[in-house]
C-alpha cells in the first residue's frame, strides 16, 4: 500500500490496525499536508451496507467541531478502497501512557473532563461514540486530548468480537448493555469512559480476563475492584465516581455527561491540594472560601492620605506606587500576590481582611501615601487575616525630591518582614536616580493602564520617549516603552508600531534578560500580529522567570483560545483569577461571529458554562463598567437566547466606545434577531462597515480587521467587497485559526459553502 494513491492522499507508512480497518500515515498532496487515512476492511468494503454505514459514520464525525476532536478533511470510494482522512495527531494514546506509567490524580481528572466535554458535545449532536477505549483516546506532545474513530465502532459486533483477538481491547470496554445486544446510548460512552479513568489512573483494566467471552462474561456479571484497591493512596472520591461509570445498568451511572463534569469538579475541588480549576471568587451572592496558603499574601491598593491635592504626591502615584510594590513582590522568591479591590468602595465591597480570607491568604498588606509641602510619608501595615493581628509596619519619611530612595526602602523592609529574597536588580526595578524622572515614569505606567482612553495611552507614551533619551540604560523604561508601542499597534493596526515595539523590546532584554513583563509584553505582540503559537512560548517563559504572575496566566489563557485549546485556556483563566480576582478584563469578550447561521455556535464555551460567565461578569461591571465587560455580558446573553438583554449590553458598550467598529457589529448581530428592531440593525451593520472602513483607510489593518470587515460585508449582500476583504484577510494572516474562522462564516453567508 505504500506509495498508492487514494484520491489526493499518497500514502506514506502504515500506522496500526483496528477492528474497522487499517490506519495509515498519508500526504496531503493538495495541501501538502500530513493526514491519517483510515480504510475500510477489505472484508468490509464488499457489503455496500458496510461502505455507507462507514460513510455516513465519517459525515457524523465530521458534524463535530469540538478541539478535542481530529478534523475530518474528506471521505470518499475509490474503488474498491472506502476512506476517511483525518488530522495526524502526534502523541501517545492514553492505553500506552498509562501502561507506562499511571496518570497523576490531577491529569487523570483532566483527562476525564476533557474526553467529558468532548462525549457531551457529541451526544448533544446526536452522534455516539461506541467504542470509547484507552486506544481511541490520544494525548499529543503539547498535552492535548484527542478522541478519535467518532462512530466508527457501529459496525463491531460480538461475532467478531469473540473471534478475533485484536478485539480483546475493545471487549475490555464495552458496556453491559452493548454485550447483551442493547442498542447503545449517552450512557454507554460514560462506561468506556469509566474503563479508560480506571487505566488511567492504575494502569490496569477493571477486569483482567484473558479472553474476549470472559471479558464480556465479567462486564455483564461481576463488579470491578475499586481503583483504590490497585494503587495506594487513590482517594475514595475517585473510587466514587469510576465506579459509578461503571454501573451494570445504564439507568444506575451518570444520566449524561455533564453531571459527571459537574461531579467530578465539585469533588475534586473539595480535596486539598488538587488544583483541577480554582473556584470562582464573588460569583452571584455565594462565596467559596479557599483555605489559606501560607505563602499567600493579599495587596489592597495604597490609598492617598493627603488631607489636600499634593504636588508632592498626587492620586496617581498611589495608583503607581501600589504597581511597584506588585512588581517587587512578584519578583520575591516563595510568595504568591493576590491583589485586592480597594477596601469599602461601593455598597457591596466586602473589607480588606474579608475578601483576603476568601481567596486564601494568610496575611493581609496595606499601605498609604500622604504629602504635605515638600515632605513625603509612605507606610505599609501587615496583618494576620485570621485574627486582625498586625504583624509588621513601618513608615519611611523624606522629601519630594528622594522619592525612589523612598520607595526602595519600604519595600526593602517589607521583604525582610516577609523573611523572603527579593531578586531584584534595582537598577531594572527604577528609571533612574533622578527623582523627577521615576516620578515621571510612574505617571507614564498610569496613563497606560487606561488602555480605552487612546489620549491618555499617547501621553504615558510621550513621557516614556523622553525617559528613554534621558535614562537609556533602564530596562525599565524600555519594557514599557515595548508595552506602548503594543498598545498603539492594538489601537491603530498600524505595522511600524509593531515594529518599533519588538526593536524596544529586544533592547530591554539585552539590559535585562530576565525581565518577565518584557517577555509578556513580546507575547502580546506576537498575539496581535497573529503569530499564536509565539505569544504562548512567550507568556509560559514569563511564568517561568514568575510562576505566579497574573498578566501571563491572562494572557497565556487568550493565546490558548486562539489555538482551540479550551480546556488549557480556562485552566489558566483560572489561575489568572485566583491571583487577581478583581482586575478587570483587558480583552473584549468573543462577540458574536456572523450572524444568520451561527447562533448556536460558540467556540470554548458550554452551555452549562453560561451562567457562570453571566456571573462572572456582572461581577466585573460592578467593579469597573469597561465597553469589554459590557461586550462580554452582551456576548453571553446572545448566546443564551436573551437578544433583548444582549443588545441593551451592546448598546452600553457602544455608549463607552461610539467608535469602535466591532461594538456596533456585535448590536447588529443581536438586533438582528429581534424582530422588532431590524431597523437598528441594518443600522447598526451599516455603522460598523463605516468605522472600520474608515480605520483601514488610515492604516493597513489587520488580518482579523478584514476578516471581520468581510462577514459584515457578506451579510449585507456585498459579493465584491466582501470577496476583496476575504483575500485581505488570508493575505496578512494565512494560518491564523481565528481569521481563518471568521473567512468560512463569510464564504458561508455569501452561499460559498465548499470554500469554507
Amino acid at each position: 500500500m505504500i506509495g498508492r494513491a487514494v484520491d489526493r492522499f499518497r500514502i506514506v507508512a502504515r500506522l496500526g490496525q483496528g477492528g474497522m480497518g487499517s490506519v495509515w500515515r498519508a500526504e496531503d498532496t493538495l495541501l501538502g499536508r500530513p493526514v491519517a487515512l483510515k480504510l475500510l476492511a477489505e472484508e468490509l468494503a464488499g457489503s455496500e451496507k458496510a461502505r455507507r454505514r462507514f460513510l455516513r459514520e465519517a459525515r457524523a464525525a465530521s458534524s463535530l467541531d469540538h478541539p478535542c476532536v481530529a478534523t475530518v478533511y474528506g471521505s470518499g470510494e475509490v474503488g474498491d478502497l472506502v476512506y476517511i482522512a483525518l488530522a495526524l495527531v502526534d502523541g501517545e494514546t492514553v492505553a500506552d501512557c498509562a501502561a507506562r506509567q499511571p496518570f497523576e490524580l490531577g491529569q487523570g481528572v483532566r483527562l476525564g473532563l476533557a474526553v467529558a466535554e468532548t462525549l457531551g458535545h457529541a451526544h448533544g449532536r446526536g452522534v455516539i461514540h461506541r467504542d470509547v477505549t484507552g486506544r481511541n483516546i490520544m494525548i499529543d506532545r503539547d498535552g492535548r486530548v484527542f478522541v478519535l474513530d467518532f462512530g466508527l465502532a457501529f459496525m463491531t459486533d460480538l461475532s467478531r468480537l469473540t473471534s478475533h483477538e485484536t478485539n480483546l481491547g475493545t471487549a475490555a470496554y464495552m458496556a453491559p448493555e452493548i454485550a447483551l445486544g442493547h442498542d447503545a446510548d449517552p450512557r454507554t460512552d460514560l462506561y468506556g469512559l469509566g474503563v479508560v479513568l480506571y487505566e488511567a489512573l492504575t494502569g490496569t483494566l477493571p477486569f483482567r480476563q484473558e479472553r474476549a467471552e470472559g471479558l464480556l462474561y465479567a462486564a455483564v456479571h461481576e463488579r470491578p475492584e475499586a481503583p483504590a484497591a490497585r494503587r495506594e493512596g487513590l482517594p475514595g472520591w475517585i473510587d466514587r465516581v469510576i465506579l459509578r461509570l461503571l454501573e451494570k445498568r445504564p439507568e444506575d451511572r451518570y444520566p449524561d455527561s455533564d453531571a459527571l463534569i459537574v461531579d467530578l469538579r465539585r469533588s475534586a475541588s473539595a480535596v486539598s491540594g488538587l488544583r483541577v480549576s480554582h473556584a470562582l471568587v464573588g460569583a452571584g451572592t455565594t462565596h467559596q472560601v479557599a483555605a489559606p496558603r501560607a505563602n499567600a499574601v493579599a495587596l489592597l491598593p495604597f490609598r492617598d492620605l493627603s488631607a489636600t491635592n499634593s504636588d508632592v504626591v498626587e492620586p496617581r502615584a498611589a495608583q503607581a506606587l501600589t504597581e511597584a510594590v506588585r512588581a517587587a513582590l512578584g519578583k520575591a522568591v516563595g510568595l504568591e500576590v493576590i491583589s485586592l479591590e480597594p477596601a469599602g468602595e461601593g455598597p457591596d465591597s466586602p473589607p480588606g481582611r474579608e475578601q483576603a480570607r476568601r481567596l486564601g491568604a494568610r496575611l493581609l498588606l496595606e499601605g498609604s501615601t500622604r504629602g504635605a509641602g515638600d515632605r513625603v510619608r509612605l507606610s505599609y501595615s501587615l496583618v494576620e487575616v485570621a485574627n486582625g493581628a498586625q504583624v509588621a509596619g513601618d513608615t519611611v519619611d523624606g522629601t519630594a525630591d528622594n522619592l525612589f530612595n523612598l520607595e526602595d526602602r519600604l519595600v526593602e523592609s517589607l521583604l525582610a518582614a516577609l523573611r523572603a529574597e527579593s531578586g531584584l536588580d534595582r537598577e531594572t526595578r527604577r528609571a533612574g536616580r533622578d527623582p523627577q524622572a521615576h516620578q515621571s515614569f510612574l505617571d507614564a505606567i498610569a496613563r497606560l493602564r487606561r488602555t480605552d482612553d487612546e489620549r491618555s495611552v499617547d501621553a504615558g507614551l510621550a513621557m516614556l520617549e523622553t525617559l528613554r533619551h534621558e535614562q537609556g540604560d533602564s530596562a525599565s523604561v524600555w519594557a514599557a516603552l515595548g508595552r506602548a508601542y503594543v498598545t498603539k499597534f492594538q489601537l491603530r493596526s498600524e505595522r511600524s508600531w509593531a515594529i518599533q515595539a519588538a526593536e524596544v523590546c529586544q533592547r530591554a532584554l539585552d539590559l535585562d534578560p530576565h525581565a518577565p513583563e518584557v517577555f509578556v509584553t513580546l507575547a502580546e505582540l506576537h498575539g496581535a500580529t497573529g503569530r499564536h503559537e509565539e505569544a504562548r512560548g512567550a507568556f509560559e517563559r514569563a511564568l517561568e522567570l514568575r510562576p505566579e504572575y497574573a498578566e501571563a496566566w491572562s494572557g497565556l489563557s487568550l493565546a490558548y483560545l486562539k489555538s482551540n485549546r479550551f480546556v488549557e485556556a480556562e485552566e489558566a483563566c483560572r489561575r489568572a483569577i485566583a491571583l487577581r480576582p478583581q482586575a478587570r478584563p483587558h480583552r473584549p469578550g468573543a462577540a458574536p461571529r456572523s450572524r444568520k447561521g451561527f447562533r448556536s455556535c460558540i467556540r470554548g464555551v458550554h452551555a452549562d458554562r453560561l451562567d457562570e460567565a453571566l456571573g462572572e461578569y456582572g461581577r466585573s461591571l460592578e467593579i469597573q463598567p469597561t465597553p469589554d465587560a459590557w461586550t462580554g455580558l452582551g456576548t453571553v446573553l446572545f448566546y443564551m437566547g436573551r437578544y433583548e438583554d444582549s443588545a441593551e449590553a451592546f448598546e452600553r458598550a457602544i455608549a463607552l466606545r461610539p467608535l469602535d467598529p466591532r461594538m456596533w457589529g456585535n448590536l447588529a448581530s443581536a438586533c438582528d434577531c429581534i424582530p422588532s428592531r431590524e431597523a437598528r440593525a441594518a443600522e447598526a451593520l451599516d455603522r460598523a462597515i463605516s468605522l472600520m472602513l474608515e480605520r483601514l483607510g488610515s492604516n493597513p489593518g489587520s488580518a482579523e480587521d478584514w476578516a471581520l470587515l468581510a462577514g459584515w460585508r457578506a451579510d449585507r449582500g456585498d459579493r465584491t467587497q466582501a470577496s476583496e476583504a476575504i483575500e485581505r484577510a488570508l493575505t496578512l494572516a494565512p494560518e491564523d485559526t481565528s481569521v481563518m474562522a471568521k473567512v468560512a462564516a463569510a464564504h458561508v453567508l455569501l452561499g460559498e459553502e465548499a470554500a469554507a
